[in-house]
């Protein structure tokens, strides 16, 4: 029996959608990557390679072939040069998000995400949302671990102590209670790290941010939301992305239902993950 991990990182925020030209981000997008630890150290050897050789003026400026981890590509830098970016830029930043992909499918790597289109003018209540996504993402990946025969940790990107205390109690009650063991497989509560120490982590950001929020705000906020966050170019991520993303998706049967991969929870325009397949 083995060890595998779930890594666990988000991209938007939980502030409240005021108006439809509120700047505020109107997706929330909760994602997590899963990986046999025999992978770890390949994975991490192959995203320093890749981190340098698409900006090779900031990885190599460390003093320290291993402080290239720190330096972290964040997915909104992506983004933005997807969007907005010359013809040139666009293509190397979708050349590094190709190479993120290539990554997943050589280490045998998959993902699960929720993503939450914000009510214009509803309060967003960021607590439940996010403890509610994290218990989904064990269910998920407690399947991966059964289906695997393996036990599993889950590490989370760190956002500040009380929301992390939260979180990671709603799944130590599920796990010690007095209805047993939700995620028997699960070797612990979630814990947090820091994403400038895991390549995973960092890998789950450029993939929440520089794919699925672009994705998202485009399928399901054009139309209804009109603010910096909804752009016209985020067609180019869809089109591009849209098949990588479903053969990356860690989906099973539940009976007759499908489970796992992209779930849309959409108030607006009530359109579903299918939908960023078209």
């Amino acid at each position: 029996m083995g060890v595998r991990f779930c890594f666990v990182d988000e991209s938007g925020d939980t502030s409240t959608l005021k108006s439809a030209t509120d700047t505020s981000q109107p997706v929330l997008v909760i994602a997590g990557v899963f990986i046999d630890a025999s992978h770890i150290a390949g994975i991490t050897q192959d995203f320093l390679a890749l981190k340098r050789r698409y900006f090779p003026g900031i990885t190599g400026a460390t003093s320290h072939a291993m402080d290239d981890m720190r330096v972290e590509i964040k997915g909104s830098y992506l983004r933005r040069e997807v969007r907005w970016g010359n013809r040139n830029r666009r293509r190397h930043a979708f050349g590094y998000i190709d190479g993120l992909f290539n990554l997943l499918d050589h280490h045998h790597a998959c993902l699960v995400a929720r993503i939450w289109i914000k009510a214009v003018g509803v309060p967003f209540n960021g607590v439940p949302v996010y403890t509610a996504t994290i218990q989904e993402i064990c269910r998920h990946f407690q399947h991966y671990l059964d289906h695997n025969n393996d036990n599993g940790m889950v590490i989370a990107d760190s956002r500040d102590y009380g929301n992390n205390v939260v979180v990671s109690h709603s799944i130590f009650t599920q796990q010690h209670g007095h209805g047993g063991a939700s995620y028997p497989r699960l070797s612990e509560a979630p814990v947090f790290g820091h994403s400038d120490n895991h390549a995973v982590l960092q890998i789950t950001d450029a993939l929440c941010s520089a794919v699925l929020f672009p994705m998202a705000s485009f399928v399901c906020c054009t139309g209804h939301v009109n603010n910096l966050h909804v752009h016209p170019g985020d067609q180019r991520t869809k089109d591009r992305y849209k098949d990588r993303l479903l053969h990356s998706c860690y989906r099973y049967k539940n009976g007759p239902q499908w489970q796992g991969g992209i779930t849309v929870s959409d108030p607006i325009g009530f359109k579903k993950a299918l939908d960023f397949y078209y």
